[in-house]
């Protein structure tokens, strides 16, 4: 039986939503993948490339959970129901340290964050530092103790994302489904809510 036309606006809508979250969880699992091929570390020359990365892997990960792109967010039983402890936990972390550290600088206590080693004094302190040159004239940079993603769990965020993919790929097959009400189409490109269903 195909869904009444308040019905189809309502799966059509919950449809994009899964379809963007699928393209975000995408996303994040590329760039996590690109963090451990290139070996970025916190604690080296590629600190600043490591945070900015991370930034963008926590927070791509967690914009389906939030009111993004005028659809609000996915459904909560993509925030349960987890595989395992490590990915209910990677979750939590996340959505978490998006909201607190990523969103606000505030400070929170995460297992998947550590305070960076160099940073002595304590969290969101600067360091100043200052060094002579070569020429004999001084330089100064400062140095503010962040928090940072530890790179040990960004495998269980790749791992993450492979499940909430699989899930919301599961869930808007079977919308599409429901949505064609029994029709068959041929193989092409349609445009949702125009052509089909």
């Amino acid at each position: 039986m195909k869904p009444d036309k308040k019905q189809l606006d309502s799966l059509i809508r919950h449809f994009k939503r899964l379809d963007l979250a699928s393209v975000s969880f995408n996303e994040c699992r590329t760039l996590a993948n690109h963090v451990i091929d290139l070996g970025l570390n916190p604690k080296s020359g590629t600190a600043t490339l490591y945070s900015a990365c991370t930034t963008g892997v926590v927070t791509t990960y967690a914009r389906p959970f939030l009111q993004a792109d005028g659809l609000g967010p996915l459904a909560k039983e993509f925030k349960a129901g987890f595989s395992s402890d490590v990915l209910a936990t990677t979750h939590t972390d996340l959505l978490a340290i998006r909201h607190s550290v990523f969103a606000h600088r505030d400070l929170i206590k995460a297992k998947n964050f550590k305070l960076h080693s160099s940073s002595y004094p304590g969290l969101y302190e600067s360091i100043v530092v200052l060094k002579e040159t070569a020429n004999g004239k001084c330089s100064i940079h400062s140095e503010p103790a962040l928090l940072y993603l530890d790179p040990k769990n960004l495998p269980s965020i790749v791992e993450l994302c492979d499940f909430q993919i699989s899930r919301v790929t599961k869930e808007a097959v079977a919308l599409l489904k429901l949505m064609a009400g029994g029709k068959l189409y041929q193989p092409g490109k349609y445009i949702l809510g125009k052509d089909f269903p």
